[in-house]
């Protein structure tokens, strides 16, 4: 991954997106076997994934919260760092 991250946006673009493509080969029918806390976060400006798969997870999910930033894309973390962080924490720390 080091390697394709090096090569700069039109190429990393193009591999995430496959290996984007190969996640419909993952057993996801085994998602709602996760029984921990999960916090899903997700930008509903999202280009890469759109917001619905954030629903999706959220369902799927059952002991999950979901947190959509408003405006934001693929990378809250990087985008709206200090909300992020606030919100991991309340989680984490309720």
């Amino acid at each position: 991954m080091r390697r394709i991250m090096a090569t700069g946006p039109a190429t990393v673009r193009p591999a995430m997106r496959n290996r984007l493509r190969n996640i419909e080969q993952q057993p996801i029918e085994r998602i709602p076997e996760i029984g921990v806390p999960t916090l899903v976060l997700w930008g509903d400006d999202d280009a890469l994934l759109p917001v619905d798969a954030a629903h999706l997870f959220h369902a799927a999910l059952p002991n999950s919260e979901l947190k959509i930033y408003a405006g934001i894309g693929h990378m809250p973390q990087l985008e709206v760092p200090e909300q992020l962080v606030n919100d991991l924490r309340a989680f984490l720390m309720p």
